[in-house]
């Protein structure tokens, strides 16, 4: 008996429901296409990735250079060691090692190396900071 009391109109989606898909689904293509026609994509700078690691053992901190996608682009790259500028071979080549003993001083955690790389496009990137 309650099945019969079912109206005929069980449609999925509501009338309403659609227009508003259709006007967001509209907004957003006049946003892409806005964003492409004044070249907003464009002006989206490239990154550059390579990859450094540092690592401490007793009181010798070292640095290794991993390289990555970008290793052709890298002409230079130093590291700081808790101050001390290492500078690593040009370019650096993937396996490049640079140490430094923090003379005895063991200092697990405390010690800032940060390794900056220079780019063909003359950019400077950190692509390490960290503590060991």
């Amino acid at each position: 008996m309650i099945n019969n009391m079912r109206t005929k109109n069980e449609s999925a989606a509501s009338p309403v429901m659609v227009m508003i898909l259709v006007v967001v689904i509209t907004i957003i293509l006049a946003a892409v296409i806005t964003a492409l026609a004044f070249g907003v994509a464009e002006s989206v700078k490239q990154t550059n990735i390579v990859v450094a690691i540092a690592t401490q053992h007793g009181s010798t901190i070292s640095v290794t250079y991993y390289g990555a996608q970008d290793n052709e682009n890298v002409i230079a790259m130093s590291a700081n060691i808790n101050g001390t500028i290492k500078n690593f071979a040009s370019p650096p080549k993937v396996g490049d090692i640079i140490s430094d003993d923090t003379a005895g001083h063991i200092t697990s955690g405390q010690d800032h190396i940060v390794v900056v790389a220079t780019f063909k496009n003359n950019s400077h990137r950190e692509i390490l900071d960290t503590y060991v």
